[in-house]
């Protein structure tokens, strides 16, 4: 006869009954008995997968300092869009652009803050569907454990879309500014080759980097890089033309002129999508400064973007109102600061694109097997192959569409 009773007491010395499967014991008189237990009757909830090594990094893999964050969260705002902040500003108007710029540096800091407490809250729990990932990316696994597949799936295609975009459209602005640069090899199609492929070596050593605490070094002389252009830029400024300040200038051009630049200010300050690909790395004792960090950080680049929409707006706007899409341009084409301006620009964003990666790498890596790395780079055959084709196809597609707005385009798509 057979019936089900609950899980008995099991003495010490007895065999340990795994609570997923259904055993057969001897009941009295030859009976057999089925033992079962609450993981039974609730079967059909299954457990997310998270690969150990992101639920729960270890030591080694800690290995980020609050200055690191900070470097990484800033060079990653630092990007090619900051060159339109000026005429951004003039279509905006300078009053609403310092209301812009504090209100969406408050908003990042806030969603960081929620972000990291719901990952800090939540990444260890199981999800309310059914059905399982596999995954390194925590903003990913978050959107499943709150969403389930759809939100997992979108977010996944929007990462992909966005980053993808914006590393394509990096890719292709450091090859403009190399392509500007005296010398030339060549035709100017070879010679946008060559500079092009100089450039994709270079990123992808860096995105072969194990993670993200290696990349503090470029990005601080990214930073460093990026300071220095707006100096000789600003006193450029100041010795070739005058300040040129009109009441009109305090609000916004046009409604359409308004509306049509508001997505610059969020754009130019963005970093979400890879705040958790950092964070994941920092050492213990800095995770509860994290939030504390951030806000530095972005505060630090709104003071500076702010700084560089309102003060070359008016030293580069001319007397008709007229001011360049990309305040670079403010250059004379043979001045020798435009080639120090254009090789700092470089510098500046060559350490963006392997920050753009990482997301997207984790995304596919969680089904590559044990993560494994020396001091400096993945050795994992296939993390590096993968890798190694994602920085290849982002760069033949920056060289086939040489053309930045049809890039932007692109990413908005």
């Amino acid at each position: 006869m057979e019936q089900s009773i609950e899980l008995p007491t099991i003495a010490p010395t007895a065999e340990k009954v795994p609570e997923d499967k259904t055993v057969e014991s001897a009941a009295p008189n030859d009976a057999s008995t089925v033992i079962t237990n609450e993981m039974e009757q609730a079967k059909e909830t299954k457990t997310v997968e998270v690969p150990k090594s992101e639920a729960s990094p270890d030591s080694s893999s800690q290995s980020m300092n609050s200055f690191g964050l900070a470097m990484n969260i800033m060079k990653g705002i630092a990007g090619t869009g900051c060159l339109a902040l000026p005429v951004a500003v003039k279509n905006v108007g300078i009053i609403w652009a310092l209301i812009l710029f504090v209100v969406v540096s408050a908003g990042y800091i806030l969603a960081s803050y929620q972000l990291i407490l719901t990952n800090d809250s939540l990444g260890e729990k199981r999800n309310m569907g059914k059905g399982k990932i596999h995954t390194n990316n925590q903003y990913a696994f978050l959107c499943f454990v709150t969403m389930g597949y759809p939100g997992y799936y979108i977010f996944n295609a929007a990462l992909a879309i966005t980053l993808f975009g914006a590393s394509t459209g990096t890719i292709i602005a450091m090859t403009d500014f190399m392509c500007k640069l005296p010398f030339q090899i060549g035709s100017e199609r070879v010679n946008r080759l060559i500079m092009q492929a100089f450039l994709t070596i270079i990123v992808l050593v860096l995105t072969l980097l194990k993670d993200p605490s290696l990349l503090v070094g470029v990005s601080s002389m990214g930073m460093i890089a990026m300071v220095l252009s707006l100096v000789i830029l600003f006193i450029f400024g100041l010795v070739n033309t005058s300040w040129n300040f009109k009441t009109e200038y305090l609000y916004p051009s046009s409604l359409s002129g308004f509306l049509g630049n508001l997505g610059l200010f969020v754009h130019s300050l963005a970093f979400i999508l890879f705040l958790l690909s950092n964070t994941r790395h920092l050492k213990k004792e800095c995770k509860s400064k994290a939030t504390l960090t951030i806000g530095y950080a972005v505060s630090a680049m709104a003071v500076i973007y702010a700084f560089m929409g309102v003060v070359f707006l008016l030293l580069f706007v001319d007397p008709t109102g007229y001011i360049r899409d990309n305040i670079l341009l403010s250059f004379p084409e043979d001045s020798i600061l435009n080639i120090i301006v254009d090789i700092f620009m470089v510098i500046t964003t060559i350490g963006s694109v392997p920050l753009y990666i990482s997301p997207l790498s984790e995304q596919v890596e969680a089904n590559f097997g044990e993560f494994t790395s020396n001091k400096y780079f993945v050795t994992n055959k296939k993390c590096v192959i993968f890798r190694a084709v994602m920085v290849c196809a982002i760069s033949l597609v920056g060289y086939i569409f040489p053309f930045f707005n049809d890039v932007l385009s692109f990413n908005i798509l």
